[in-house]
């Protein structure tokens, strides 16, 4: 999930000695138990993530279906929960902050996707507890990487929120016109697709744990922009989070007039670019396809199934979202070209919206106000009050669009 989620960063060949060789070993160990199967099975798909239910222990746990990510992981909290052993060996991972955690890999005994058992998986162990600031209303406790994907053939219909696994791709009807792409990626690892953005190619990573479009680095933009002057908003303040919480940038969301996704030829898309991060595309993307997986012979096939239509940036001038550890509404970002009369500072807390009182919700009042209720009064002009350094001020939100 090399995102606005998680980074993880596998790095086996760069290492020498016999952790380097046991983390090849977890990366490529296991198998499925079962032979000539197929079987489907239902996916929610929640802020343009797929989220399933993987069965251990005869337990069911929400997990992210995620290709960007190399290994499965686990949430520490699993570990006194499932059946388990170390495979002895550590690795480190830091933030930006340069804050480093020590992580471990373990073989997962047996772990169970629609009745189909995948056995002595390879995983990482993560912390995933600052996750739930975010996500505690669909809180997802462990991401399936492309490890355990490599065990078998999927199909994603983002339409009827299906996932199809088989161990034979002649199970699914591929037609002849089906778009194709070779992925060269090996015995492990994520796929890579180039992608031509303004006539300026470079390889992007396939991504079903990215939620947005497509996703780049300035060093892009700055060569893109070089050669002709793009259209852009830019977006400053709480963007992403890493392995150890979040981060705040600047975020320049870029209107690009022709876009080729192999001889998927787009125009007047929105692309995110942002210093120092991977090339992603993503699930805002894939919705448009369905989708089949085969990492056996390296080739990834799309059906196109909806048409893409040309995106908006119709917004406020503040970007807000809840905050579950505090059950508050707060300031994550804004616009730099959009800017309030009054400032408003990051992690500014909404105590009223539209004459609603928003600053007293338990957990599940507010997963029910955001996700239920707030497109009743999120219309075109919002009357908020808002605690800002102590100080509450009563501001007036606009919606406007920004990239026409």
């Amino acid at each position: 999930m090399k995102k606005n989620i998680l980074l993880i960063l596998f790095l086996p060949l760069l290492l020498n000695g016999c952790s380097s060789l046991k983390r090849l070993k977890t990366v490529t160990q296991g198998n499925t138990v079962q032979r000539d199967y197929i079987e489907e099975i239902p996916f929610e798909f929640i802020d343009n993530q797929i989220i399933l239910q993987v069965e251990i222990n005869d337990k069911f746990y929400p997990f992210i279906f995620d290709t960007g990510n190399d290994l499965t992981s686990i949430d520490l909290s699993l570990l006194d929960q499932i059946d388990y052993k170390s495979n002895n060996v550590n690795y480190t991972i830091s933030d930006a902050s340069n804050i480093a955690r020590i992580n471990e890999y373990l073989s997962i005994n047996k772990l169970s996707i629609g009745g189909i058992e995948f056995e002595n998986i390879g995983a990482q162990t993560t912390d995933f507890s600052h996750f739930k600031q975010v996500n505690a209303c669909n809180h997802y406790v462990g991401i399936i990487g492309s490890n355990l994907m490599r065990k078998a053939k999927w199909e994603i219909d983002y339409q009827n929120k299906i996932l199809k696994i088989t161990d034979n791709i002649e199970n699914f009807i591929i037609p002849e016109d089906a778009i194709t792409f070779k992925t060269n990626s090996g015995n492990y690892g994520s796929a890579d697709i180039k992608i031509s953005i303004n006539e300026i190619e470079g390889k992007f990573t396939f991504d079903t744990g990215y939620s947005g479009f497509i996703h780049a680095g300035m060093e892009l933009f700055d060569r893109i922009n070089a050669t002709n002057k793009i259209n852009y908003k830019k977006r400053t303040g709480i963007n992403s989070m890493n392995a150890h919480g979040f981060t705040t940038s600047t975020i320049y969301k870029s209107r690009i007039e022709k876009i080729e996704v192999g001889n998927i030829k787009l125009s007047a898309q929105i692309v995110d670019f942002e210093d120092n991060r991977s090339k992603l595309l993503g699930n805002a993307f894939f919705k448009h396809f369905l989708i089949t997986l085969d990492w056996e012979n390296e080739i990834i096939y799309l059906q196109k199934r909806i048409n893409f239509e040309k995106p908006e940036i119709n917004t406020y001038q503040l970007i807000f979202y809840p905050n579950y550890s505090t059950n508050k509404i707060e300031t994550y970002a804004y616009w730099n070209d959009y800017d309030l009369e009054t400032p408003i500072e990051l992690n500014s807390t909404f105590l009223s919206l539209n004459g609603i009182d928003v600053s007293n919700f338990e957990t599940s009042e507010l997963c029910d106000f955001w996700y239920n209720k707030k497109s009743d009064f999120m219309t075109s002009t919002i009357n908020a009050k808002i605690l800002d350094n102590g100080e509450i001020k009563q501001i007036q939100l606009y919606r406007k669009e920004l990239l026409p």
